[in-house]
């Protein structure tokens, strides 16, 4: 196996790497109260920059506050700007080279009752979550909108939208999405977001 590949750089969009290595997000569940980077996310974010990855993915930010996994878990919105723009400095600082991934998500039906909202707009049997209209998926989607914005505006090099493992935008392509609406039964609806 010819692992040489792997020190070249690559392009992605107009960005180029300067290897093909990349960290991929992984939650820490470190954040503060207000999903703002602890000095614990920092120094984990700075020894994993030291490491030289091409690509440096900063993991799982949630885009709403009220409907997270975890609850130490990152957020991005306003009020997290100056602690993410701080996070990319202390990565930059250790290594300037490796682009920077934000990952955007939202939670949807697996958001943890204990402390968020569990919402959901496929069909679910369980009377606890909370039903969303078309109009609240609009408005997840400026969340995201919103989201990207800030990415760039405190340094990130691009995004990454979550959609797996059974988060919001997961959920919205399932197959058993079969709510009838903008954002459910057929694939043209259900890839509309």
């Amino acid at each position: 196996m010819d692992i040489e590949a792997l020190s070249l750089p690559i392009q992605v969009g107009d960005k180029t790497t300067p290897n093909r290595l990349v960290n991929h997000p992984m939650e820490c569940n470190d954040a503060d109260g207000f999903g703002n980077p602890t000095e614990l996310t920092l120094r984990r974010y700075r020894q994993l920059a030291q490491g030289g990855a091409g690509m440096i993915h900063v993991e799982s930010l949630s885009v709403s506050h009220d409907s997270r996994g975890r609850k130490n878990q990152l957020e991005i919105g306003e009020r997290n700007a100056e602690g993410l723009a701080k996070l990319v400095r202390s990565i930059r600082e250790v290594n300037d080279r490796s682009l920077i991934i934000f990952q955007l998500n939202h939670s949807g039906n697996i958001s943890n009752a204990d402390f968020s909202k569990v919402v959901s707009y496929c069909p679910t049997d369980d009377p606890s979550v909370q039903m969303l209209s078309d109009e609240h998926v609009e408005g997840i989607k400026e969340m995201f909108v919103k989201a990207a914005g800030i990415s760039f505006q405190v340094g990130a090099d691009g995004i990454d939208f979550k959609q797996c493992h059974g988060y919001w935008c997961a959920q919205l392509l399932r197959p058993a999405n079969v709510r009838q609406g903008r954002f459910g039964g057929g694939f043209e609806s259900r890839t509309r977001f």
